[in-house]
Parts: C-alpha cells; structure tokens; sequence
C-alpha cells in the first residue's frame, strides 16, 4: 500500500484568506485510491462568515490521464439567530441570562453531482447579571437552555475569572429558530 501526504489550498471568497488543508492519499494494491481531507482549517475560518471554499487536488496527487476532482464545503453562518433574555436551568437553579446565539448547517457538494446536508450546530454567547452566575452555570454537569419557549442542551466552551460571559457550543436541536 502506497500512502502519501500533501496539502491544498482553499480560498475564502469572503476576505479572499488562503487556507491550507492537509491531504492524505493511499492506494491499497489492487483497490482504487482513497483520499482523506482535514477540513477542520476551513470550518475554524467559517466561524465568522458566510463562504464557499473549493479544493482542487495538487497535479502531484493526480491519477494519470484523470482530471483534478472538486469538493465543495459551503457553511452558512448565522442560519438562526436569538438576541434576547434566556434562562439557564444549572443543578436545580434557574439563572437569567442575555443570550447571543447563531446556528449553521453546512452542506457537502458530492463529485457527480447533487449535496448532502451536513449536521446543524448552534453556539454563542451567554451574559449572566453576576460572575458567581457565570462560575455556577461553568461549572454545571448538564445545563439547559431555556429561549424562544424551547429548552437545549449546551456545554461551556469558555470564561474568564471574575467574568459575566459564558461561551457555549449547543448539544442536539436549537432552542429557538425553526
């Protein structure tokens, strides 16, 4: 079995950045080539904006006589959003929070044709009135987010001592949107 890694570049057509992804290709004897592409690079840029980003395969990792393939990932950011007062149900206690939120859904374009619809995510940002409420939510095994009448599941990514903000990550549906 041959392996080799090499790298592609995509560009943002957002800012225009060039980013560079690493690219694993094998070719097991007797079987087609396989292709392996990290686009955690891309998905960490995506954060901030909408963006299409295309790969081409360097000529070096060509199979001869065939064309360059395409992927596309397209992410589009913010799909919902919620500005407004939350409530955080943390080990029994219910907290009143400002909550900053956006959800995503990123789709994959498939050689041949058509796209899959990849998972939605949800994140954001969480202002509680104290920091010991900050410190308490953190610190919660399993919090819940009450906004827009619906309740979902969220980790703690990020705080600062002293701090009233609370960055999370969502875990399963959105607690508002459709």
């Amino acid at each position: 079995m041959a392996t080799g890694k090499t790298t592609a570049t995509v560009q943002c057509p957002e800012c225009t950045e060039t980013i560079t992804i690493p690219v694993c290709l094998t070719h097991p004897h007797g079987n087609g080539p396989t292709m392996a592409i990290d686009l955690r690079p891309v998905q960490d840029h995506t954060n901030t904006h909408v963006a299409t980003y295309s790969t081409k395969l360097p000529t070096t990792a060509q199979q001869p006589g065939r064309a360059a393939e395409r992927a596309t990932t397209r992410h589009t950011m913010p799909m919902a959003t919620f500005e407004g007062p939350a409530t955080v149900l943390a080990n029994g206690v219910e907290y009143e929070v400002e909550a900053s939120l956006s959800s995503s859904t990123e789709e994959v374009r498939v050689p041949g044709g058509g796209h899959l619809r990849g998972l939605t995510e949800w994140r954001g940002t969480l202002q509680t009135r104290t920091s010991d409420d900050a410190w308490n939510i953190y610190q919660a095994d399993q919090p819940t987010l009450r906004a827009d009448g619906r309740d979902g599941a969220f980790i703690c990514t990020g705080t600062q001592a002293e701090s009233t903000s609370i960055d999370i990550n969502g875990s399963g549906p959105a607690p508002f949107g459709d």
